[in-house]
């Protein structure tokens, strides 16, 4: 029987903060491709830093979605922000203060102050997100979240690789209102408190005291829906969910641009988004998410088609599983 949950009640609904109280506290890295000052990544250290973890929070300076995995090799501007809650929280951009730095460079950085933070050592995660918009199938190779998320999975410090967790809801609304920035800020507290129970749980179930496998990630996208049916583990799926529907993007030329002479400059730019009819799976995050369930997608940064399975992963599924049991799912 599908178990039906309130969504901006789901953390009182699945744990009563049981869980929150034993877990321990972790040292975690937040970043995001929205801008260090954005609803979703503010309601994401808020929450964390309610649970009792210790955040370093660092955010480009303006938002860069849609970066995917870019990064800047150029010189920086980091700035400490104030910040009241006890987080440590810097914006990242370029050397000229106003360009916003890319969200694997500002992840990256976020990394090192934490490392020198803890006296060399790693920190315990990195989080990328809330992200104000779902990356579920072919979005997700164009995110600048998960990007962020990706590329955090590839640092190593010492012999220990980074676990990260990319995380993304869509807004309930588009509107310069009041009335509206207060809807899109429950929608971020309930997916914030909703990862910082899953955390908790996921690490109430790690016997080898491991939060995920090294170099293991996820990709979780939160419905925006008032109620959700539950939260499933799903596979990526493979078209792009744009303006609600499955399309892709039509670039291309405004007017004539094949019989022109050469160096002839034509407009262009998006021309349109065309409507998709692939069929996906029952299990691929896009079909979930738009039936009112959390998506996870677990990832790895690898790209090889003929990879071996990597070492551990049947059981990090499974443990995965139980987290989710214990949830209530």
């Amino acid at each position: 029987m599908k178990q039906l949950l309130t969504g901006f009640a789901l953390s009182a609904s699945i744990l009563g903060g049981a869980v929150s109280n034993d877990a321990a506290a972790l040292n975690i890295v937040l970043t995001n491709d929205d801008g260090w000052s954005a609803q979703g990544i503010q309601a994401m250290k808020s929450a964390l830093v309610g649970a009792g973890h210790s955040v370093v929070l660092s955010g480009s300076l303006t938002q860069q979605s849609a970066s995917s995995a870019a990064i800047n090799l150029s010189s920086l501007e980091i700035v400490k922000q104030n910040s009241m809650d006890g987080a440590l929280e810097y914006s990242v951009a370029l050397s000229d203060g106003i360009t916003g730095a890319e969200p694997v460079t500002a992840g990256a950085v976020g990394i090192s102050i934490a490392e020198t933070v803890l006296g060399g050592a790693a920190p315990d995660l990195l989080i990328s997100g809330i992200n104000a918009g779902q990356n579920t199938g072919a979005i997700a190779l164009l995110s600048g979240t998960v990007g962020a998320a990706n590329s955090a999975l590839s640092t190593v410090i010492g012999n220990h690789q980074l676990p990260a967790i990319a995380i993304s809801t869509d807004e309930r609304c588009d509107d310069h209102t009041p009335e509206c920035e207060a809807l899109n800020q429950r929608q971020f507290d309930t997916v914030a408190q909703w990862l910082v129970d899953f955390i908790a749980t996921l690490e109430s179930v790690s016997r080898s005291g491991e939060l995920m496998p090294q170099g293991v990630g996820l990709n979780i996208n939160y419905p925006p829906a008032d109620q959700i049916y539950g939260a499933r583990i799903a596979r990526q799926g493979q078209v792009g969910i744009l303006r609600g529907v499955p399309s892709s993007v039509v670039y291309g030329c405004r007017e004539e641009c094949v019989d022109v002479d050469d160096g002839t400059a034509v407009a262009g730019g998006v021309l349109d988004y065309a409507p998709v009819s692939l069929q996906e799976a029952r299990d691929a995050d896009t079909t979930l998410t738009g039936l009112n369930y959390v998506a996870i997608v677990p990832i790895d940064g690898d790209f090889s088609l003929n990879k071996k399975p990597r070492k551990g992963s049947r059981k990090f599924l499974s443990k995965l599983r139980r987290t989710l049991r214990m949830m209530g799912y």
